[in-house]
């Protein structure tokens, strides 16, 4: 049986509707790329700039790592909770039985303000030209492993140039999982935990300190007993005041 004529007219039809459509929709597919680059989300460009706010992240979370570490876990301390040695400032976390060794949200906690407190200062400094740069506000997250600690921000961004607006709002940086010839692992919540055990056993013997995978060194003084935790060529300093042994 042949092809009648009017059926090659309706396949002649959907042929023609069926490339309309493959039009439209190729059209409107290039429409939103194209909404979305001047609408902030693409610009290969901007990787410079988040290079930089990524630099500013690194820098800061080492130093509130490095001060947590100092510090006992804390970056602000109050009166009468720590022990003053020349020019530190040591945590009491243990006191008359009582530990006070910080939980690991706590810890989070501080190191996500003080990278807020100081990533727009550290922003500003660099030069974004040519574009002209509004900030929002920015929302830290710190999460703390066994054996790595991870920095997110989420910032709103908007750069301006040419009348067209770019965004960046995603910020990342961690700390290394495995050490490297460059940098070491930070293990501050395995380190957290070593801290929190010796204060359970209020204080620890010569012996006890080799069951650690870790450095322990202590030493009186005055009446207090002083910790430093070194892991990975990183140092976490405590006190416990009146150690009984």
């Amino acid at each position: 049986m042949g092809i009648k004529k009017g059926q090659i007219t309706i396949f002649i039809t959907l042929g023609i509707v069926l490339f309309i459509i493959f039009v439209i929709v190729f059209l409107v597919r290039a429409d939103l790329i194209g909404k979305l680059i001047r609408e902030q989300r693409i610009d290969p460009n901007l990787k410079d700039i988040n290079a930089r706010v990524t630099s500013c992240m690194e820098t800061i979370g080492n130093s509130g790592l490095e001060l947590i570490g100092l510090q006992g876990g804390k970056v602000t301390l109050r009166p009468d909770t720590y022990l003053s040695i020349e020019n530190l400032q040591i945590s009491y976390l243990g006191m008359h039985s009582t530990n006070l060794v910080p939980q690991i949200n706590q810890i989070e906690n501080e190191l996500s303000l003080f990278m807020k407190d100081n990533l727009i200062k550290c922003a500003e400094e660099f030069k974004f030209q040519p574009y002209e740069v509004k900030y929002s506000n920015i929302i830290p997250k710190t999460e703390i492993k066994d054996d790595q600690v991870i920095f997110e921000v989420n910032w709103p961004i908007v750069l301006t140039k040419n009348e067209k607006n770019y965004k960046l709002s995603s910020f990342r940086y961690e700390t290394p999982e495995k050490n490297t010839e460059n940098k070491k692992m930070i293990r501050l919540g395995h380190i957290v935990n070593i801290a929190r055990e010796i204060v359970d056993n209020l204080c620890v013997t010569r012996d006890k300190v080799k069951e650690f995978d870790v450095n322990i060194d202590y030493t009186n003084y005055e009446d207090d007993i002083l910790y430093i935790i070194e892991d990975n060529d990183y140092h976490f300093a405590f006190a416990i005041n009146k150690c009984l042994q």
